[in-house]
């Protein structure tokens, strides 16, 4: 059946994950079965389409790196790598520890609508193509167990190689998949994805199964067109414009005497600087696509900025709220705490979040992109948080504006909240589009991105410099 791809043409989905599945659990039991016949401690099995490694030694054996090391026949990058104690609660007689290693070929192929060789795709007619299985397939299975899973603490590390290497191709939305036998398909339970470059993506699982890595094959990466770099050179010029204006408004903020309160300043001035950070990240993005660590650096900043730029858009509204609608005097410490709640606190959250879990980086061409795996509770929980902050602050701030209750009259809003409001707006929309263009790497979003931070830019030099010295005029 592997070496007759043809059989498989024409056959609808559901029957290629079964015979598939069927041929994976036929090779695991009859290796492991001619394992149990042949005590022979180390045998291998070699065909174009497959080969198995059938190992069965004492535990010492396995302490060595490379001989819990499993490499694919044909494809040099793409190996699969045991934990120091994988045998552990799983052996009842420690004397001999067998295990099971396996590696497909083409198998991967035939889940495909893409040609298995890539210099065979029509752009016309094949691309893009979402969820292909973008590695060969590899495996392992120790001694009897049909479902092992991995000491505490330790993992199964799967390095894969890509078929189509995104030096050639557009490649999108990678996943760490395994083959469930039971339901006949790939699940992602249990495997995370570490990293991943234009060649290859390395995963770890708690488990062992058959391993490949899913991506979308969006196109090649020469035909992206002119009109990529055209919006690639304006988000360049967009960011530098911003930061150039952002730049302004710091040194307006920190330099003109009329400007309101020496705290008010310092909090706009450093809620500036934030997003001159963002600006700069967006244009660091550009150039750490699919390199591991300068994209992984990307993001750890961008997560740090990200919540920072909040913090003290939050803070700005509770500070124009106690000192302007309630007319509360503030000494000076409230800029030491300002300082370290803007700074200190977003950096001790994020580098916890770091120690805690693994990269949320995804380093594929033509950005460095933001992983969706735990994105919910390391970036959009805190953000919701200090949102509900900020907003609580300008409504509050409103109700206190527009209504008297003790003269039961309306009154004009207050300016410093009316602005207050209107860049609060302008950010979150802002910041919609960045976490898009961070997680789904669509230039067109980046694009968005950069003239609403453009925008953002002007309406603080405007609402919060040029009407503050207006008003301040007698």
């Amino acid at each position: 059946m592997l070496l007759r791809s043809v059989a498989w043409w024409g056959l609808p989905p559901h029957y290629i994950a079964t015979t598939a599945s069927h041929i994976q659990t036929s090779v695991a039991t009859a290796a492991l079965t001619l394992a149990t016949c042949q005590k022979t401690p180390l045998q291998h099995i070699s065909q174009d389409t497959l080969y198995t490694k059938m190992v069965q030694q004492p535990p010492a054996y396995f302490s060595q790196l490379s001989h819990r090391t499993f490499s694919h026949h044909q494809h040099n990058q793409t190996s699969l790598t045991l934990p120091l104690h994988f045998y552990q609660d799983y052996i009842k007689h420690l004397n001999t520890v067998k295990v099971i290693f396996v590696s497909y070929s083409n198998l991967h192929c035939f889940f495909n609508s893409l040609p298995c060789d890539p210099e065979r795709v029509e752009m016309a007619t094949d691309l893009p193509a979402p969820k292909q299985i973008n590695s060969a397939i590899i495996g392992a299975r120790l001694g009897g167990s049909i479902i092992w899973h991995a000491p505490l603490g330790e993992v199964v590390a799967v390095e894969l190689q890509h078929v189509y290497s995104g030096h050639y191709f557009l490649l999108g939305r990678p996943h760490c998949v395994w083959w469930d036998e039971h339901s006949s398909s790939w699940a992602t339970d249990g495997c995370h994805l570490v990293l991943t470059s234009p060649t290859r993506t390395l995963c770890h699982c708690n488990h062992l199964a058959n391993m490949a890595v899913m991506m979308d094959i969006e196109g090649r990466r020469e035909n992206l067109g002119v009109m990529f770099y055209v919006m690639k050179c304006v988000m360049v010029v967009s960011c530098v414009v911003s930061v150039a204006i952002l730049a302004v408004c710091v040194f307006c903020l920190l330099a003109l005497k009329d400007m309101r309160g020496k705290a008010c300043k310092l909090i706009k001035a450093n809620f500036c600087l934030c997003l001159v950070a963002t600006e700069l990240v967006v244009l660091g993005s550009l150039g750490a696509s699919g390199k591991p660590g300068p994209c992984a650096a990307v993001v750890v900043v961008f997560h740090y900025v990200t919540l920072t730029t909040f913090v003290w858009s939050a803070m700005e509204a509770l500070y124009t709220y106690v000192t302007t609608i309630k007319s509360v005097e503030v000494g000076p410490w409230v800029v030491w705490c300002c300082l370290s709640v803007g700074y200190l606190v977003p950096l001790v959250y994020v580098v916890t979040i770091q120690a805690f879990s693994l990269s949320l980086a995804h380093h594929t061409f033509p950005v460095c992109q933001l992983a969706p795996r735990s994105f919910g509770w390391t970036v959009a929980s805190p953000l919701g948080v200090i949102v509900i902050v900020n907003v609580a602050a300008l409504v509050m701030g409103a109700q206190a504006s527009w209504c008297d209750d003790s003269m039961k009259t309306t009154k004009t809003p207050n300016p410093s909240l009316c602005s207050s409001f209107s860049v609060f707006v302008l950010l979150c929309l802002t910041w919609i589009t960045g976490l898009l263009y961070f997680i789904e790497g669509s230039q067109e979003v980046a694009l968005v991105f950069t003239i609403l931070n453009f925008f953002l830019g002007v309406s603080i030099l405007f609402l919060h410099i040029i009407m503050e010295q207006h008003r301040a005029k007698p």
